[in-house]
C-alpha cells in the first residue's frame, strides 16, 4: 500500500506528461538523469521529516484553537449521529442478518489471528489514514462531504457495537485503540468542515481576503492530514495486538 501511494501518482503524472508531449509536432526528447538513490537516502527523508514535524505543530495549533471549537463540535456530532443511526439500523434486523451469515459473537476474526506480525497493523493504519485523508480533503468541495463521511463511520461503529454481546467486551474491543482513532477522525473531519466553509466563503465573496484564507486553511488541512498518520499508526498497533 505504501508503495502504491508513492508510485501511483508518479505513473499518472508520467502518462499526462507523455500525452502533453505527443501533442507537439517535434519529436519527444528524453534526458537521462543521475541516480535518484542519493535523494531517497538523503534529501527526501529530511524533507519528509520537516513536513511531518510541521504537520504535528499545525495539528496541535488547530486542535487547541478556540476558534475551531465549532468545527470540532460539528465533527463530533456527525460521529454521534452516525453511532445512534447505526445502532438503530442494527436493532432493526441487521445484527440478526449478520449472525445468520455465520458471525459468532465474541469470536476473533481469523484474518486477525492468523496474519503476519505487524502486517495487520500496517493494513489497519493505511486504511484508517486513507479514510482520514478523504475526510479532511473532501471539504474542498463542500463541508457536507466530510460531515457525511463522519456520519457513515459512526454508522459502522454503531453496527459493530451492537454485534458485541456485552459492555465489558465492547469496552475491551474498542477503547484501547478508539481513544486515539476516534478523536483522530474527529480532527480530520473538523479540518474538512473548516476547509469547506473557507471554500464557500471564497466562492461567495470573490475577494482577496477570503481567497487567501482558503489557501491558508487548505495548507493547514494538508499538514493535519499528513501528521495524523502517526496517531493512526499507533492506533493500528494497539488494535491489531492488544
Amino acid at each position: 500500500f505504501g508503495i502504491l501511494i508513492i508510485v501511483t501518482p508518479v505513473l499518472h503524472l508520467t502518462k499526462t506528461a507523455l500525452y502533453a508531449e505527443m501533442q507537439k509536432s517535434e519529436s519527444v526528447q528524453f534526458e537521462v538523469y543521475e541516480s535518484f538513490l542519493k535523494d531517497l537516502s538523503g534529501s527526501l527523508p529530511r524533507f519528509l521529516w520537516r513536513i511531518f514535524i510541521k504537520g504535528l505543530i499545525e495539528l496541535k495549533n488547530f486542535a487547541l484553537d478556540v476558534g475551531n471549537a465549532i468545527y470540532h463540535v460539528l465533527s463530533a456530532s456527525a460521529v454521534l449521529i452516525g453511532l445512534f443511526l447505526g445502532s438503530w439500523i442494527a436493532s432493526k434486523g441487521l445484527t440478526q442478518a449478520i449472525y445468520g451469515l455465520g458471525y459468532v459473537p465474541g469470536k476473533m476474526n481469523p484474518f486477525a489471528t492468523n496474519s503476519v506480525p505487524l502486517a495487520l497493523s500496517v493494513y489497519i493504519f493505511l486504511h484508517n489514514w486513507q479514510a482520514s485523508l478523504a475526510t479532511a480533503l473532501s471539504g474542498v468541495w463542500l463541508s457536507v462531504a466530510p460531515f457525511t463521511i463522519l456520519v457513515l463511520n459512526g454508522v459502522i461503529l454503531g453496527v459493530v457495537s451492537d454485534l458485541i454481546p456485552n459492555k465489558v467486551m465492547l469496552l475491551a474491543a474498542l477503547v484501547p485503540h478508539g481513544v486515539i482513532e476516534v478523536p483522530s477522525f474527529v480532527l480530520a473531519g473538523s479540518a474538512g468542515i473548516k476547509l469547506g466553509v473557507a471554500f464557500s466563503r471564497a466562492r461567495r465573496d470573490h475577494d482577496q481576503e477570503s481567497t487567501l484564507e482558503f489557501h491558508n486553511v487548505a495548507r493547514q488541512t494538508v499538514y493535519i492530514a499528513v501528521s495524523l498518520a502517526l496517531l493512526f499508526f499507533i492506533a493500528g498497533l494497539i488494535e491489531s495486538n492488544v
